[in-house]
């Protein structure tokens, strides 16, 4: 399992043979190499673990709803491209986000249990009622044992691993 975590954290950090730069053409560059990126990931996954890719992968990836702009345009002015936005928690207050990712330390996941009552509490109740349609809390796996219970109680769930 430890080797699977490592070949997909390395997708994710490598822009060139994993996630693609999200500077790229959304539609003509992104899209292309994103596939191929992730049937090299796939063969690798089934090389190493067994599992096989579903048959319909294309369907998943599908380009339909892209446009011919970057997925995000940085920091350059009038360059902001629909996509994938990087906010701290203050910056999206009031807002409705379709889906969201929060990367919370131990710290900060036992406040938000914990309430309200605090102000690392509220910043933890902002962040995860900002999303529409599905929060991703991303956490130390080293405090998951620890807290797997309580998130569990709170509403949390865990997706299965698999062997």
């Amino acid at each position: 399992m430890q080797r699977l975590r490592r070949l997909l954290w390395a997708f994710i950090r490598d822009d060139e043979m994993g996630l693609p730069s999200s500077t790229l053409q959304a539609k003509s560059e992104w899209h292309p190499k994103l596939v191929k990126n992730i049937k090299s990931l796939l063969a690798a996954i089934e090389k190493l673990s067994g599992l096989k890719a579903v048959g319909t992968l294309g369907n998943k990836l599908a380009k339909t709803k892209l446009l011919e702009l970057p997925l995000y345009g940085g920091d350059a002015p009038g360059k902001q491209g629909p996509g994938i936005r990087v906010e701290t928690v203050h910056q999206v207050k009031g807002e409705s986000i379709g889906a969201v990712l929060y990367v919370a330390k131990k710290p900060n996941i036992q406040a938000l249990l914990a309430g309200t009552l605090t102000e690392e509490g509220r910043i933890g109740y902002v962040a995860v009622t900002r999303a529409r349609n599905l929060l991703w809390l991303a956490m130390p796996y080293a405090c998951l044992k620890e807290l797997r219970g309580d998130l569990i109680a709170a509403g949390f769930q865990e997706l299965p691993a698999r062997k």
